[in-house]
């Protein structure tokens, strides 16, 4: 009912499952494999919602029209108050060849949400693959495809890996524990 309630306040019917991505829009950032991604058929009223705002959006958009998926994709441009959209989400996917260890990705796993993702740089330190979401061959959208139908069609299994993103957030991310371990680690230099 908290995920119901969380579509509707950001204008989405409860019943639609949300794959949310937070990037700039960017070459490297990899918005247009998850537009390609929107066009493999689903047994679920998907949408994608794309949080981000820069040079590439103007041909993201253009793709998402030439595509035929814009009803099903919203560009939301940027946001400082994305909260909203992490509770609101099903799913969190990334198509980045880029990152080295994004912010966003740490934030998806404590909203507790599963991450499809490629293996790009620090991304498997983020995505324990199997466990809290599931990396998959940089390209390989078919896999990805595959990774969201049955996250979305098996829901104990996305529970699962929800809780399972959300106790690594807090065991690896949590600022707290890294401003301690920083601490400890110059005490002892």
């Amino acid at each position: 009912s908290e995920k119901a309630a969380a579509k509707r306040a950001i204008g989405l019917d409860p019943a639609d499952k949300l794959l949310l991505s937070v990037a700039r829009m960017d070459r490297g950032k990899g918005q247009g494999d998850l537009l390609r991604l929107m066009t493999h058929p689903s047994a679920h009223k998907r949408k994608l919602i794309l949080l981000g705002e820069g040079p590439e959006s103007k041909r993201l958009r253009a793709l998402a029209h030439s595509l035929g998926i814009e009803q099903d994709v919203h560009f939301t441009g940027f946001c400082e108050q994305s909260r909203a959209y992490y509770a609101a989400a099903d799913l969190f996917v990334s198509a980045s060849a880029l990152d080295s260890l994004p912010n966003a990705l740490i934030e998806a796993h404590a909203a507790a949400l599963p991450i499809i993702a490629y293996p790009t740089a620090g991304i498997p330190e983020i995505v324990d693959d199997g466990q809290t979401g599931h990396l998959v061959t940089q390209g390989d959208i078919a896999n990805m495809h595959r990774h969201v139908e049955n996250l979305l069609s098996h829901p104990s299994n996305s529970v699962a890996m929800a809780c399972a993103a959300r106790q690594s957030a807090i065991e690896h991310f949590d600022p707290r524990q890294q401003i301690e371990i920083t601490i400890r680690f110059i005490q002892q230099l």
